[in-house]
């Protein structure tokens, strides 16, 4: 499959980025908390921010002020629909939380 990459990055703190509103393929992603408290970052299989209470496709915790990174490898994991990644005061279930992320992410998109 071909697919061209590029990196997806917020201008500000943030609590949210819609990654992408196509199926896109994930490599993988920086993102600085500047939160004053551990929080969870969750990766969703859709366009728009979902509603609070849904439920993510994968979470991750990161410290309180730090940095959380990962890396899928050059296969990357598909999202069918599209990607919003998000913070949230719990694991399993979205309650978003302050603008306190600065997001930095990379897709390849299938062509």
């Amino acid at each position: 499959m071909r697919s061209r990459t590029e990196n997806v990055t917020s201008t500000a703190y943030a609590s949210n980025i819609v990654v992408s509103t196509r199926p896109i393929i994930l490599l993988g992603f920086t993102i600085y908390s500047s939160a004053a408290a551990a929080q969870f970052i969750q990766l969703h299989n859709t366009i728009t921010l979902p509603a609070d209470d849904e439920v993510p496709v994968l979470m991750l915790p990161v410290a309180a002020t730090d940095f959380l990174g990962a890396f899928w490898g050059s296969e990357g994991r598909y999202f069918s629909n599209g990607l919003v990644i998000c913070n949230s005061s719990l694991p399993t279930a979205k309650a978003i939380g302050a603008s306190d992320c600065w997001f930095d992410v990379q897709v390849a998109t299938p062509i």
